[in-house]
């Protein structure tokens, strides 16, 4: 991860050609001295601090009089209006991202609580890569299109770290997220031939494991999951003119012609391919 070698305030006031929910207006990165007392009273600003790295072991910090104590990284959401002291016994880097105090209850809305002051998070590899493209854009930062790129990126970062509240990371995978790859695995290959048990085989699940934990994750049966898919492909490819219904059938994985007559009509109530084609041709 790219060493944060001095303190820097860029301003992003600049007029936006795509105009984006959470928008910037200050970003930075800070390197703070050893010993030193911050004491910050009526901000008025929302701001997420992303603290990286320090030598010390543990941040302190007094918010509106209660005592928090976080390990390094985290995230410290520091709020309008809120009384905030601290100090820093041991150089510290970190990136800023400053809003309008007007978003908070937008952030709040998105599922993204400021209620909680400081989140402990995990660098990744992904956020590794977001936070290098942050920094890439602090030499451009008053070139147009770039106070968008920040707020995007900003977002993703912001969004990135409170998923980790919501799906931490873990050494070993449980039994959910093999499920929730297998899935990801069927959307990828719904229109070939797949067998279940040498699915089950490869991502390490019995097969009785398998389906008992599918059904807590999805509403349909893996097969059924695998014929929408394949419905729901052949649906945008029925609306291409020029190929046959027959070669659409083969192409999502129907090698059975009249067998992905019937599987249509039960996923569209009744409708057949070929009805479902010239309805569609009628509203265009």
């Amino acid at each position: 991860m790219k060493a944060i070698e001095k303190t820097q305030f860029i301003s992003l006031n600049q007029q936006r050609d795509i105009r984006l929910p959470f928008q910037l207006s200050i970003v930075g990165t800070v390197k703070t001295p050893s010993l030193e007392t911050y004491k910050i009273y009526g901000r008025s600003e929302l701001e997420f601090c992303l603290r990286l790295r320090s030598a010390e072991e543990e941040a302190v910090d007094l918010i509106d009089g209660k005592t928090y104590r976080y390990r390094f990284p985290h995230l410290i959401i520091k709020r309008p209006d809120v009384s905030h002291e601290y100090t820093v016994r041991s150089a510290r880097e970190a990136i800023f991202l400053i809003y309008s105090p007007a978003l908070e209850d937008v952030f709040n809305a998105s599922g993204m609580s400021t209620d909680e002051p400081i989140i402990e998070f995990e660098i990744t590899p992904d956020l590794e890569n977001l936070l290098a493209r942050f920094h890439s854009l602090i030499p451009h930062s008053q070139e147009r299109g770039i106070a968008e790129q920040f707020d995007l990126i900003g977002f993703q970062i912001l969004e990135h770290i409170y998923l980790q509240r919501v799906h931490p990371q873990t050494a070993t995978r449980d039994t959910d997220t093999i499920i929730r790859e297998i899935a990801s695995h069927l959307q990828l290959n719904f229109n070939t031939d797949i067998n279940l048990d040498e699915v089950c085989s490869t991502f390490g699940i019995s097969r009785r494991s398998f389906f008992r934990n599918w059904s807590k994750l999805f509403p349909h049966t893996p097969h059924q999951y695998i014929t929408n898919l394949r419905i729901r492909e052949a649906e945008r490819l029925l609306l291409i003119h020029g190929l046959e219904i027959k070669e659409i059938a083969a192409q999502v994985g129907f090698e059975n012609y009249p067998y992905f007559v019937q599987a249509f009509k039960r996923c569209r109530g009744g409708q057949t391919p070929g009805e479902f084609r010239r309805q569609a041709m009628r509203a265009g």
